[in-house]
C-alpha cells in the first residue's frame, strides 16, 4: 500500500508484507489471530494515528516529498 511508510509501524500498528504471496499473507494473519491482545493494541495504535490524519496534512506531505525529490507534478 502506498501509505504504508507513513501509516504503518512494523509490529506496532500493523505489518507490511515482505512479499506479495498468499503464504506470506496467511503467515501474518496467523500472527494476528494468535495474539488477540496484540491485535487490539495494534488497532488502538492505528486509530490514534488516524485521529491526527487529515487531507491537508496528506497534501503537505506529498508536496514536501515532491520538493525533496526535485520532481514536479508535471514530471510524474
Amino acid at each position: 500500500v502506498g501509505c504504508a511508510v507513513d501509516l504503518v509501524t512494523e509490529g506496532i500498528n500493523g505489518f507490511t508484507l515482505p512479499e506479495l504471496s498468499a503464504n506470506c499473507l496467511a503467515e501474518h494473519i496467523a500472527l494476528m489471530v494468535a495474539d488477540r491482545e496484540k491485535l487490539a493494541r495494534m488497532g488502538m495504535e492505528s486509530r490514534a494515528i488516524m485521529e491526527c490524519w487529515d487531507h491537508e496534512k496528506c497534501l503537505k506531505g506529498i508536496g514536501k516529498a515532491l520538493k525533496d525529490s526535485g520532481l514536479t507534478l508535471t514530471e510524474i
